[in-house]
């Protein structure tokens, strides 16, 4: 009987992985041995778990003799209850030492995972509709989490979160195309006191929602700009305190001191005309679990 890992989290497993890549020297008489291990796990997927390897992407492998063998794999189009990611592990002498299966992800983290940290991905409406209508029945669970749990939650998860209790729509042909909200939502922001393009260039219009408003008894838009992430890409490789100088420093400059400059902006339209619905709404540091927003809807 192999052993099963208890619960580990997939992030774990990963670095575990990245970490025995770099540590381990590995001879060159190992590769040999490294390729044909690869050839076994294949073989104890298929005979454990029922995979043939077209089903699973490699991710990560390492080991040499004195340490044993250890191979990832994604799973392609697992479950969305778990991460699908399997670990097969070899002793030395490449027989079967144990397997790590998939963790098991719930709907916090499933919704989590959803909203990048980071601005480089734009999260568009048609995708929160879809991963709605696969999320539907952990919602009304979670709404009342999210409005009971001041962490955990990023900005889009507990902003889509706030909504559910709306009808969340599916873009249609009739809408305003999103390019043309976009502009309508960016004049909105300029019509404020105190800003300029210039300091909305630096908040990337990062979550477009369309849903049924019952406070304005239509079909809108709500866009979110966001302050950007040390997680972007453009500070790949570069120090946080590299971010802090050339993004958050010059940011709270342009707005006079970090309590007055806003984390985040949501603007809310008229999806068929673009109208601004009332006043952008801004997202301060200090603000409570989101009360800025929920009066927003």
């Amino acid at each position: 009987m192999n052993q099963i890992f208890p619960a580990t989290s997939r992030w774990t497993r990963l670095c575990l992985l990245a970490c025995l890549a770099a540590l381990l020297v590995i001879p060159l008489t190992a590769g040999a041995d490294l390729e044909k291990g690869r050839q076994i796990s294949y073989d104890i997927l298929k005979k454990e778990a029922g995979l043939n390897p077209e089903d699973v992407t490699p991710y990560q492998s390492a080991g040499n003799k004195k340490e044993g063998y250890a191979y990832s794999y994604i799973q392609k189009n697992h479950p969305k209850t778990n991460d699908g990611c399997w670990v097969v592990w070899l002793n030395g002498d490449l027989s079967f030492k144990e397997l790590w299966q998939p963790n098991p992800v719930d709907a916090v983290q499933r919704i989590r995972e959803f909203f990048p940290r980071g601005t480089d991905h734009r999260v568009t409406a048609r995708e929160v509709y879809e991963f709605v209508q696969t999320e539907r029945e952990d919602f009304e669970e979670l709404q009342v989490l999210a409005q009971t749990e001041r962490e955990g939650f990023r900005h889009g998860a507990r902003m889509l979160l706030t909504l559910f209790d709306n009808e969340i729509l599916n873009p249609t042909d009739q809408m305003l195309p999103i390019e043309q909200i976009k502009a309508k939502a960016d004049e909105g922001i300029l019509a404020l006191p105190g800003w300029t393009q210039e300091k909305l260039d630096m908040y990337p219009f990062c979550v477009d929602v369309c849903y049924q408003s019952p406070t304005y008894n239509r079909p809108v838009y709500l866009l979110l700009y966001k302050q950007r992430s040390s997680d972007d890409a453009q500070f790949a490789g570069r120090s946080y305190e590299y971010y802090e100088r050339v993004y958050d420093q010059v940011l709270e400059k342009m707005f006079g001191g970090s309590i007055n400059t806003p984390l985040k902006v949501v603007v809310i339209l008229d999806a068929m005309t673009g109208e601004v619905l009332g006043e952008p709404a801004m997202d301060f540091p200090g603000n409570n679990t989101w009360q800025w927003f929920w009066g927003a809807k």
